[in-house]
Formats: C-alpha cells, sequence, structure tokens
C-alpha cells in the first residue's frame, strides 16, 4: 500500500508498506532502473539506443537539451568497474543524501540534485564553446553523487564517518582528501574537462549549501521609488499621477435581518419571552425601519 505524503518539507515523500519513501531513496530506485533498462537493451542487442541519451556538447549545441539530464541516468552494465562504483554511488546517495534531504527539507533537496546533473553539461558546454573541434561527452552520476557527500560534509563537518572501510575520518577532511586526489589525478593526465567539472560541482554545492543554510546570502538590487509618479506608457512623454483608490462602499446594514431571530423567538415563545436587551434591540430595528419609510 502506498501512501502519499502531500505536505511536510521535511516529511518522506510517501509511505510504502508502512516504510517511509524520501526522495534520496526514490532516486536511487530511480537509477538502479535505469541500470536494469540498460542491461535489457544490451541483452536484446539494441544498446546503441542508449547513445541518444548520453551528454555530447555537439549535440546539445544543436537541439538534443535532453542529454543535459538524461546522461545521468545511462549506466554501463557490462563493465565490472563500473558497476563496483555505480554501488558506492547509491550507498552515497542513500546514506548521505538521506542526512542532507532531512536537513535542507525534500524540495531544497530535489533542487540541489537537479542542479549537480545540470553542472557537469553546463560546464562541458561551455567548452565545447570555447573548443568548437571537440565534442565533449560525458554519462553516469558519479560528478553528482561526489557533490551530495561535498553536501553532507559542508552540513556536518565533524560528523566521523568510515574511510577505506577500516579508518574513522571527520566527513570534512574525507572530503579534502577526496577532492584533492582527484585533482592530482586531473593534473597528472592533463584531464582539464573533469578538472572543470570537479571544481564546478564542488563550487556549486559550497555555494548553495551555504545559501540554504542563511550563510550566503543574494543580494538584490534596490529599488527607486518616486511618490506620487507611476511607471509612463512608451510614447506619453510624461509621468502620471497615482490614482487614489476609490474608498469601497460601506453596506448599510439590514434591519430586518438583525431582527429575524427576534421574531422566530417571539413566534415560539410570545414577547415576555425576549429579554431587557432583546425588547431594545427590537425598538431600535423598529425605529430605523419607521426613519427609511420617510
Amino acid at each position: 500500500m502506498i501512501l502519499f505524503q502531500k505536505n511536510g518539507d521535511y516529511e518522506p515523500v510517501a509511505w510504502v508498506n508502512g516504510r517511509p519513501l524520501h526522495v534520496a531513496t526514490l532516486l536511487a530506485a530511480i537509477h538502479v532502473t535505469a541500470l536494469v533498462g540498460a542491461a535489457f537493451l544490451y541483452a536484446l542487442r539494441l544498446g546503441d539506443w542508449l547513445e541518444l541519451f548520453k551528454f555530447s556538447s555537439n549535440s546539445v549545441l544543436h537541439g538534443a537539451i535532453w542529454r543535459c539530464v538524461t546522461y545521468a541516468f545511462v549506466h554501463n552494465p557490462t563493465d565490472l568497474q563500473s558497476l563496483i562504483f555505480f554501488v558506492l554511488e547509491l550507498g552515497i546517495l542513500v546514506f548521505f543524501g538521506l542526512e542532507v534531504e532531512r536537513f535542507i527539507g525534500r524540495r531544497a533537496f530535489s533542487m540541489f540534485y537537479l542542479l549537480l546533473i545540470l553542472v557537469t553539461p553546463a560546464t562541458l558546454t561551455l567548452h565545447g564553446l570555447i573548443d568548437r573541434g571537440h565534442d565533449w561527452e560525458w554519462v553516469g552520476s558519479m560528478t553528482a553523487h561526489i557533490g551530495v557527500f561535498l553536501a553532507f560534509a559542508c552540513i556536518y563537518p565533524s560528523a566521523e564517518v568510515f574511510f577505506l572501510l577500516f579508518f574513522r575520518m571527520e566527513a570534512k577532511w574525507i572530503a579534502w582528501v577526496l577532492m584533492g586526489g582527484l585533482t592530482v589525478s586531473c593534473l597528472a593526465q592533463r584531464d582539464w574537462a573533469f578538472f572543470a567539472v570537479l571544481w564546478a560541482v564542488g563550487l556549486s554545492t559550497w555555494l548553495y549549501m551555504g545559501w540554504v543554510r542563511g550563510i550566503i546570502t543574494i543580494p538584490s538590487l534596490p529599488r527607486v521609488a518616486f511618490p506620487g509618479i507611476r511607471r509612463v506608457p512608451p510614447g506619453s512623454g510624461r509621468s502620471m499621477p497615482l490614482r487614489k483608490k476609490p474608498k469601497p462602499a460601506v453596506r448599510k446594514s439590514d434591519p430586518m435581518a438583525a431582527i429575524d431571530p427576534l421574531l422566530d423567538k417571539i413566534a415560539k415563545g410570545g414577547l415576555g419571552s425576549l429579554t431587557p436587551e432583546e425588547r431594545q434591540q427590537l425598538e431600535r430595528a423598529r425605529e430605523e425601519l419607521m426613519r427609511e419609510r420617510r
């Protein structure tokens, strides 16, 4: 049985047989479904169809915008190393992503995950504009899930996490080791595309977490207001004074509506059933009716 939770940003999306379903676990299920679907395509010798969903900077520049999102859900089920990394990524998404979602809310987490997915194609498309002779391609969600762990480290920097399955380290140091190790690998291999994507994801994560937590504020442009003057329509050549809003008309009270309950009471219990206050109210209503008739 599935019960959907409409309200409550810090509540699960739904309950499935009494178990909570969060955005992080729902995203993990979508990734698993995409992997199984890719396995069926390869089994049916239709693996080439996955090329339509991989990111390609040239394809995006020619209108294939959907690739900016679908690339993250394209996984290779034929490579054992890719499957191992896929399992590790799902572990990061389910464990650390769930903690991030509980802290910032499911709406903010959903927007954050979408941001992580879009950072990679945005960076590579910019590379494609700079270097038009090279087509940058990308598949998988590794950089997005690196961003999820970096978000956890931003929120809980002193939380101890198992590192390399044997050592416990604080999340902030693991984040620095992860970013430093990948950066050194990029420099050694002259992989400038991955270097740019890695630090774009790191910077976006830091800015978004700072904004959600209120540490970083986005300044807004000041609005200059001139009293008594509103925006001039094109071609008029002059300012127009603000029109005063007409005051709402005051509706007169209906005396009959006020005495109807009293008349009902008289019909049931007679005139003697009225209290002194009700008798005065009846008399005021009678006088008001007499004035209106004059």
